[in-house]
């Protein structure tokens, strides 16, 4: 999986990249969840077009036959925009998720 989950704060619009894979299709889930699939109806990328609390990945991946392995690809994508749609409006920062490994506390590199 890669690390790009995005959210636009304005438009209430986010998108969590699952996979590497050419997109066949997209498959509306419901109307403010949109789910990118390869041509094995894998799971590529996740698009939110307002809250996504109320969705249910497991559910997701019951109607559509994916693999455990995709299911878990999805359930943090899914948890990484929850995080990104939560963020204060008021702070600051650049709409992208990274995960706490890649953040480096400024402490650490004092010398």
């Amino acid at each position: 999986m890669t690390d790009s989950t995005y959210f636009d704060e304005a438009l209430k619009v986010g998108y969590a990249h699952i996979a590497d894979r050419a997109v066949k299709k997209t498959i509306e889930y419901t109307s403010t969840l949109l789910v990118d699939v390869d041509e094995n109806d894998e799971p590529v990328g996740i698009e939110v077009l307002g809250p996504i609390s109320a969705h249910h990945v497991y559910d997701m991946g019951q109607r559509y036959g994916w693999t455990r392995n995709a299911l878990e690809r999805v359930d943090e994508a899914v948890a990484q925009l929850r995080q990104l749609m939560s963020v204060r409006t008021e702070s600051s920062g650049d709409g992208i998720f990274n995960r706490a490994t890649s953040w480096t506390d400024p402490r650490a590199l004092a010398v």
